[in-house]
Protein backbone atom coordinates (compact mmCIF):
# COMPACT_ATOMS: atom_id res chain seq x y z
CA UNK A 1 0.00 0.00 0.00
CA UNK A 2 0.96 3.33 -1.19
CA UNK A 3 1.32 6.55 1.38
CA UNK A 4 -1.30 8.97 0.68
CA UNK A 5 0.75 12.76 1.51
CA UNK A 6 -2.87 14.31 0.55
CA UNK A 7 -4.74 12.14 3.67
CA UNK A 8 -1.95 12.67 5.62
CA UNK A 9 -1.90 16.43 5.19
CA UNK A 10 -5.72 17.21 5.49
CA UNK A 11 -6.13 15.02 8.59
CA UNK A 12 -3.04 16.38 10.82
CA UNK A 13 -4.67 20.04 10.01
CA UNK A 14 -7.91 18.89 10.82
CA UNK A 15 -6.76 16.94 13.59
CA UNK A 16 -4.83 20.09 14.91
CA UNK A 17 -7.49 22.70 14.43
CA UNK A 18 -10.26 20.48 15.87
CA UNK A 19 -8.06 19.79 19.14
CA UNK A 20 -7.05 22.98 20.05
CA UNK A 21 -10.80 24.91 19.21
CA UNK A 22 -12.58 21.86 20.85
CA UNK A 23 -9.77 22.12 23.98
CA UNK A 24 -9.74 18.25 23.92
CA UNK A 25 -7.05 17.02 26.66
CA UNK A 26 -3.47 15.85 25.15
CA UNK A 27 -0.34 14.44 26.78
CA UNK A 28 1.49 17.08 28.49
CA UNK A 29 5.22 17.36 28.14
CA UNK A 30 7.12 18.45 30.93
CA UNK A 31 10.49 19.19 29.43
CA UNK A 32 12.55 19.78 32.91
CA UNK A 33 12.43 16.68 34.55
CA UNK A 34 11.54 15.17 31.03
CA UNK A 35 7.81 13.57 32.36
CA UNK A 36 5.12 12.59 30.18
CA UNK A 37 1.76 12.73 31.76
CA UNK A 38 -2.27 13.01 31.01
CA UNK A 39 -2.74 15.18 33.72
CA UNK A 40 -1.11 18.44 34.92
CA UNK A 41 1.41 16.94 37.69
CA UNK A 42 2.06 20.32 39.46
CA UNK A 43 5.05 22.83 39.29
CA UNK A 44 7.06 21.12 40.57
CA UNK A 45 8.17 19.87 37.34
CA UNK A 46 8.64 22.86 35.62
CA UNK A 47 6.76 24.31 33.08
CA UNK A 48 4.19 21.84 31.04
CA UNK A 49 4.32 21.66 27.09
CA UNK A 50 0.79 21.41 25.88
CA UNK A 51 1.84 21.78 22.16
CA UNK A 52 4.12 18.81 21.90
CA UNK A 53 1.35 16.72 22.86
CA UNK A 54 -1.53 18.34 20.17
CA UNK A 55 1.41 17.29 17.94
CA UNK A 56 1.91 14.36 18.82
CA UNK A 57 -1.47 13.19 18.76
CA UNK A 58 -2.27 15.11 15.25
CA UNK A 59 1.07 13.28 13.72
CA UNK A 60 -0.58 10.13 15.06
CA UNK A 61 -4.14 10.97 13.52
CA UNK A 62 -2.17 12.08 10.34
CA UNK A 63 -0.12 9.10 9.72
CA UNK A 64 -2.92 6.75 10.50
CA UNK A 65 -4.82 7.90 7.75
CA UNK A 66 -1.83 8.57 5.56
CA UNK A 67 -1.36 4.57 5.53
CA UNK A 68 -5.08 3.57 5.38
CA UNK A 69 -6.81 5.70 2.90
CA UNK A 70 -5.69 6.16 -0.81
CA UNK A 71 -5.44 8.79 -2.89
CA UNK A 72 -7.50 7.46 -5.46
CA UNK A 73 -10.63 8.15 -2.99
CA UNK A 74 -9.84 11.92 -3.44
CA UNK A 75 -11.14 13.60 -6.56
CA UNK A 76 -8.15 15.30 -8.13
CA UNK A 77 -9.87 18.60 -8.03
CA UNK A 78 -10.15 18.10 -4.35
CA UNK A 79 -6.35 17.20 -4.01
CA UNK A 80 -4.88 20.45 -5.75
CA UNK A 81 -6.89 22.51 -2.91
CA UNK A 82 -6.04 20.51 -0.05
CA UNK A 83 -3.20 23.15 0.57
CA UNK A 84 -5.52 25.73 0.90
CA UNK A 85 -8.00 24.09 3.02
CA UNK A 86 -5.04 23.53 5.70
CA UNK A 87 -3.69 27.38 5.22
CA UNK A 88 -7.33 28.21 6.42
CA UNK A 89 -7.33 25.50 9.08
CA UNK A 90 -4.07 26.81 10.24
CA UNK A 91 -5.77 30.41 10.07
CA UNK A 92 -8.69 29.14 12.46
CA UNK A 93 -5.79 27.75 15.11
CA UNK A 94 -3.98 31.38 14.78
CA UNK A 95 -7.43 33.22 15.44
CA UNK A 96 -8.11 30.75 18.49
CA UNK A 97 -4.48 32.32 19.85
CA UNK A 98 -5.30 35.55 18.90
CA UNK A 99 -4.94 36.64 23.31
CA UNK A 100 -1.88 35.38 22.90
CA UNK A 101 -0.69 37.24 20.27
CA UNK A 102 -2.26 40.19 22.08
CA UNK A 103 -5.34 41.09 19.29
Amino acid sequence: MRWSVSWFTLAFCVAYAAIFALELPVPIYYPLTGVWSLSDVGTSNGTAMHWYGLTLISLLVGAVLGAVCSDQWLPQVFRSWIIVACWILMAVTVFLMRSFFGF
